[in-house]
């Protein structure tokens, strides 16, 4: 989901002005993704970002309303099926809620109050296991792309940013795991992949010494 959503997203490959096939997939794609994880909402200031130049036309926002929103309902209305599947409508909204494992909490019974050490050893693990993950290479070339990328769009760069602190950082301090256990370890694994493809994402974009822009690669 992450990676079709940016990649309709308006941006230097694409530019802005976004045709309707993009905005009402975009919207389909994105309430689908909240479906199959709620945590993806961590994405929605990235995208907001992403697509900021399309929504401060009013034309553009118009067009979203009478394209857009349908298809976000649609997706969304797979909650629709489960709640119907369910047929407890207080079960039903426990689930959307997540009342089983802790709202906010990737897992109640795994989290830990938060304290200055347990925050540390989050962020440690998270990018220690980025950088594993995806090569101390990739990790450099990412930072000198997110410097190219930043001087050739400034707003496509600031949502890939956004993005990747909201389902990294932001996710593994929300979670309040303990990650000295294997089984917090085990359960964050599937949480790289997010970060790590923004990681990659980053890591494609260099900037051309001999004609002074930034290329894709």
């Amino acid at each position: 989901f992450l990676a079709v959503l940016l990649w309709l997203a308006p941006g230097p490959a694409r530019g802005a002005g976004s045709s309707s096939r993009h905005t009402a997939l975009s919207a389909l794609l994105f309430g689908l993704a909240l479906v199959n994880h709620q945590a993806f909402i961590l994405a929605l200031p990235g995208f907001v970002v992403l697509w900021w130049r399309e929504f401060s036309v009013p034309e553009n926002r118009r067009h979203f309303l009478r394209r857009g929103l349908p298809f976000l309902l649609l997706g969304l209305g797979l909650y629709v099926f489960l709640w119907v599947r369910i047929a407890d409508p207080s079960r039903a909204w426990a689930v959307f809620t997540r009342q089983e494992y802790g709202t906010w909490q990737l897992s109640a019974g795994l989290s830990r109050p938060m304290s200055l050490n347990l925050a540390f050893s989050l962020l440690g693990y998270f990018f220690g296991e980025v950088g594993r993950r995806t090569s101390l290479m990739a990790a450099g070339l990412a930072l000198l792309g997110a410097v190219g990328l930043w001087r050739r769009d400034r707003r496509y760069a600031a949502g890939l940013l956004l993005i990747f602190l909201g389902f990294g950082p932001g996710f593994f301090l929300a979670s309040r795991l303990d990650v000295s256990g294997w089984v917090a370890r085990t359960v964050m694994e599937s949480t790289l992949v997010l970060p790590a493809l923004v990681v990659c994402i980053f890591a494609g974009y260099q900037e051309s010494l001999d004609i002074g822009e930034a290329v894709d690669i």
